[in-house]
């Protein structure tokens, strides 16, 4: 152990960390989002809880790159960027399930996984842990299943 740490602010009240993980000696990837599941197109009517339609919807879930360097040991580590994980382009439709109008929401409760496939090529994988038979963010009536999905963020892992 270094003795050295950082303080990650997350962007919001009530968001929590579901991982996080090196990419290199100075940068990681993290995931943060909020401990609501589901899509608004089986939202629960307005003040309603049911086991048919979800009543806490998904509405933060990013990964984010950041950067822990000698500069800001003790302070905040630096945000460099994020991907919406509600909105993953899907223009080829290479979704199996879940897609709406060529955009992938990952609407999951217990997304905890996050790491790079391919540095090079850009490609990382993002999974949700099902808790099975408890989380059901796909399908109200439904158990989940453990969801991987590999995105293409170039951009994220070679920004400074």
């Amino acid at each position: 152990w270094t003795g050295r740490s950082w303080f990650f602010p997350l962007e919001q009240k009530g968001l929590a960390i579901g991982d996080f993980n090196m990419i290199d000696a100075t940068t990681a990837l993290i995931i943060e989002r909020d401990n609501g599941e589901g899509t608004a197109d089986r939202a629960c009517a307005a003040g309603q809880k049911g086991p048919d339609c979800f009543h806490d919807l998904a509405k933060f879930k990013r990964i984010v790159k950041i950067e822990m360097t000698d500069a800001n040991v003790g302070k905040s580590v630096r945000k460099i960027g994020y991907i919406d994980l509600m909105k993953i382009a899907d223009p080829d439709r290479k979704a199996k399930q879940g897609a709406i109008d060529g955009v992938l929401p990952f609407p999951f409760f217990t997304i905890e996984n996050v790491d790079v496939v391919d540095l090079a090529g850009g490609i990382i994988v993002v999974g949700n842990d099902n808790n099975l038979p408890f989380s059901s963010s796909r399908d109200p009536k439904k158990a989940d299943d453990n969801e991987l999905v590999l995105l293409s963020v170039k951009e994220l892992l070679a920004a400074k």
